[in-house]
């Protein structure tokens, strides 16, 4: 009987899922911490939301009670995917309600440091003639939308479920501290700081970067007071996670030697797209680039092995 229970907990529990849980379980306590008290309300409209994910989780889970292990592992490992995910983006919604004063000149300073006669406006205006690039650009940013499910996925049905573990954990590393930056240093970024309306830069082809700081304006005003839908599109500039996950998940791939070079250059671009897609500063993206080398490190050191070894072509 004790066994059939630790099969059991085995399969709920896959080895390698740790720090993704343990990093939605704090996304999970901040979220509770702000409706306990009143910080923020929660609106039934995000019943369907927990409905649809854990709902995932459990067909992974059946699937592997039924045999179907790879598609199981999969399916489970996409799932904390984005349970962490929305968790995050949920407890990054209470934490904008106490966070700190805008930091957008500050880190348009450090621009400036960093990158002597750089001007964050007439950059991106500059960029937004190029129509091609643009596209290019935006379609790199979004890929963040479907990437990390399906390196996930990937790997788990190539029966390197092992390698689709250490991916989201090193993202899991990543999320937090971008996460617990956030409300010291909260920022509308360049497009909404500068006044930029969409329509002067129309070959942007993603709204985030003026829905964002309308939501984390209305959180701080107190014109939102719960949790919603419109909470759930990421508030956090600085650091910034795109940059982040553009490198964890080129460095997840470079593992396969089918993957590598398609995801290595898909993430290039991703990163260098916060800036003019979403409207990052320079400093965000760099911020996010360490986070995400130490996530890595923090990972190879825990396993107990190099970056080098897990980079072994399958």
């Amino acid at each position: 009987m004790f066994a059939s229970a630790r099969n059991l907990f085995g399969r709920m529990v896959a080895q390698g899922s740790e720090p993704a849980l343990a990093a939605s379980a704090l996304f999970a306590i901040i979220i509770a911490v702000g409706l306990v008290s009143g910080t923020i309300g929660y609106r039934a409209e995000l019943d369907d939301v927990v409905i649809v994910l854990v709902g995932m989780w459990l067909c992974g889970l059946a699937c592997q009670l039924f045999g179907l292990r790879c598609i199981g592992q999969g399916t489970k490992a996409v799932a904390i995917f984005f349970i962490m995910s929305t968790l995050a983006a949920a407890a990054s919604a209470v934490l904008a309600k106490i966070s700190w004063p805008y930091a957008d000149d500050t880190l348009n300073a450090w621009d400036r440091v960093l990158l002597p006669g750089f001007d964050w406006p007439s950059t991106m205006m500059a960029i937004n003639q190029h129509p091609a690039v643009m596209a290019v650009l935006s379609r790199a940013y979004s890929s963040l939308n479907w990437q990390p499910a399906l390196l996930l996925f990937v790997f788990c049905m190539v029966e390197r479920s092992d390698q689709a573990w250490r991916i989201l954990s090193v993202l899991a590393l990543a999320l937090v501290p971008c996460l617990l930056i956030f409300p010291f240093c909260p920022a509308l970024a360049g497009y909404a700081h500068f006044r930029i309306p969409r329509a002067a830069v129309r070959n942007v082809g993603s709204g985030v970067a003026w829905r964002a700081p309308m939501v984390l304006d209305g959180l701080r005003n107190g014109q939102i007071q719960s949790l919603g839908i419109e909470t759930l599109g990421g508030l956090i500039t600085m650091p910034s996670f795109h940059a982040a996950s553009a490198i964890i998940l080129g460095w997840g791939a470079w593992a396969s030697r089918w993957l590598r070079w398609p995801t290595a250059l898909l993430n290039v671009i991703m990163f260098v797209s916060a800036v003019p897609i979403s409207g990052h500063y320079v400093v965000d993206v760099l911020a996010g680039g360490i986070i995400a080398l130490l996530a890595i490190k923090v990972s190879t050191a825990r396993d107990g092995r190099s970056i080098a070894t897990w980079a072994n072509p399958e």
